[in-house]
């Protein structure tokens, strides 16, 4: 945050200079509409690019503090499927089309009430069978490893990663996962 209080400082100065200067005319001329306009635009793109900086050093002061998934919810599991899809993109003649294997699963919320989605297969989701646990899918949410970097962070910094998608992971009973080969 005390990055982005230099940004009207330098939006002051920058028209401040360029008023002073008497840009964009010859000295002794008046300024014209058009001159004002230019005036203006060139003032919002100077001080653009200069505040580049302030808002580059808080989003590198925000991309420091180390972050970490910790569990988010436990949501009974309801039925989990894998099945392989097909996804591309097409566009003005050129694209790809590519297969992606998901976990297809409906899970209970707290309400009462069923919902459904997909997760993508990836090595970082995992089945755990057995244990004598009932069905569950546990989800993850991004949290800092300190938990005093939440104090500190919105006025020093600030954090424009994208938020992690951690992968979930399912607890099914013993048996469910299908074995075997057909050729």
């Amino acid at each position: 945050m005390i990055w982005v209080l230099a940004i009207p400082v330098i939006i002051f100065l920058t028209f401040r200079s360029l008023i002073r200067s008497g840009f964009p005319g010859i000295e002794g001329d008046e300024r014209g509409f058009l001159s004002w306009v230019f005036l203006i635009f060139c003032g919002c793109f100077i001080s653009g690019i200069i505040s580049v900086v302030p808002i580059g050093l808080g989003a590198w002061v925000g991309s420091m503090p180390a972050r970490i998934g910790v569990e988010d919810h436990r949501y009974p599991l309801v039925a989990l499927r894998e099945k392989d899809g097909f996804a591309g993109r097409f566009f003005l003649g050129s694209g790809f089309v590519g297969s992606q294997e998901y976990y297809f699963w409906y899970r209970r919320n707290p309400d009462g009430s069923i919902a459904g989605g997909k997760t993508f297969r990836q090595p970082c989701v995992t089945l755990h069978e057995g244990g004598g646990t009932d069905p569950t899918m546990v989800t993850f949410k991004t949290a800092y490893a300190d938990k005093q970097t939440e104090k500190w962070l919105p006025f020093v910094g600030f954090d424009m990663r994208d938020s992690e998608q951690w992968c979930d992971v399912f607890y099914i009973p013993p048996g469910a996962v299908a074995q075997g080969y057909s050729l």
